[in-house]
């Protein structure tokens, strides 16, 4: 017996194994992001100091396609980057520097969260507003963005 006369059969047979073969639908998970608190935490230190710069391009920057700002000195949601650089043109006029009285990180596999107590020292008033905030932050594959900034002033003022 030759092995030749089979080579047709064991092809055909092959190719119908790896058809018929279960095929997973469900998109590759991609990897989690090892991050920690600080570093989360560092996120809101180089969006300040922007900020406090007056420096729109970093600012905006900052902030994933789509994202939402539900700012303080502002009806919202602002999700047009043209509007969000409109909310801070305005803001910039404060001369603002942002400091984080409270905070409490969550962190999960590419996103994070920072919710927190922070004050805004108005430095062209020479006063301080008071707020609350929550920034969402997503890992794109190579950077973290902010996907929700919300920041409302503290009732108590």
């Amino acid at each position: 017996m030759t092995v030749r006369p089979l080579l047709p059969l064991l092809i055909v047979l092959l190719a119908s194994c790896a058809h018929n073969a279960p095929r997973d639908a469900t998109p590759v998970a991609e990897a989690c992001v090892r991050v920690t608190p600080a570093e989360i935490a560092a996120l809101f230190d180089r969006w300040n100091k922007a900020l406090s710069d007056e420096d729109m391009e970093a600012v905006l920057n900052r902030y994933a396609e789509g994202s939402v700002l539900l700012p303080t000195l502002k009806n919202g949601p602002l999700i047009k980057r043209e509007d969000k650089e409109a909310y801070f043109n305005t803001f910039f006029a404060h001369r603002p520097v942002g400091t984080i009285n409270w905070r409490s990180i969550d962190i999960d596999c590419r996103t994070a969260v920072d919710t927190g107590l922070y004050s805004f020292e108005y430095r062209a008033e020479n006063r301080t507003v008071r707020a609350r905030y929550t920034y969402s932050y997503r890992f794109d594959g190579r950077d973290w963005f902010i996907s929700s900034h919300h920041s409302s002033a503290r009732p108590e003022q």
